[in-house]
């Protein structure tokens, strides 16, 4: 409690970066400077574990970035528009800071460094997330990219049960 009314310190509105149906563009809460953003730096699934346990992220409004493809070429995202929270950090900044442009340009040039150096010593590595496609505009957005791939997971997992017996 004593934490969350520091995030909130002097009227500074905080704001939750996780998409969901919700979420308004993050460029929208850009005039409202200075902000808190709140970031949940785990893996997917994890981040929604933790969100769905915390009553007081739930309670937080969401703002949600523009979809691009993932950096992260090696490591599958459940859905496109998922990025590392890295790249969410950079693309953030880059709506509400005044030199967002560099400070994305910055952040992202060790990342793209690292993915280049992972790259060389991995046997054939493509893009992992090449497939996934970005959304066709007035698509409507899953409240959690995973549920998707995990309720197939199940059904698939299911149908061989049935096979078997």
């Amino acid at each position: 409690p004593a934490l969350h009314e520091q995030l909130c310190q002097g009227g500074r509105p905080c704001f939750l970066l996780y998409p969901g149906p919700e979420a308004s563009d993050v460029a929208d809460i850009a005039s409202k400077s200075p902000v808190t953003l709140i970031l949940i730096d785990a893996r997917w699934r994890q981040a929604r574990i933790m969100l769905n346990r915390s009553t007081w992220l739930q309670a937080l409004p969401r703002v949600s970035l523009p979809h691009k493809q993932s950096g992260y070429i090696w490591r599958q995202q459940p859905a496109s528009g998922c990025v590392s929270t890295l790249e969410a950090v950079s693309e953030a900044l880059n709506f509400l800071e005044g030199d967002g442009a560099r400070i994305k340009s910055l952040l992202l040039r060790p990342f793209e460094k690292m993915v280049q150096l992972q790259c060389q010593f991995t046997p054939n590595a493509k893009d992992k997330n090449a497939n996934l496609g970005l959304p066709m505009s007035g698509e409507k957005e899953n409240a959690n990219p995973l549920w998707d791939r995990s309720r197939r997971r199940k059904r698939r997992r299911n149908k061989q049960r049935l096979d078997f017996a």
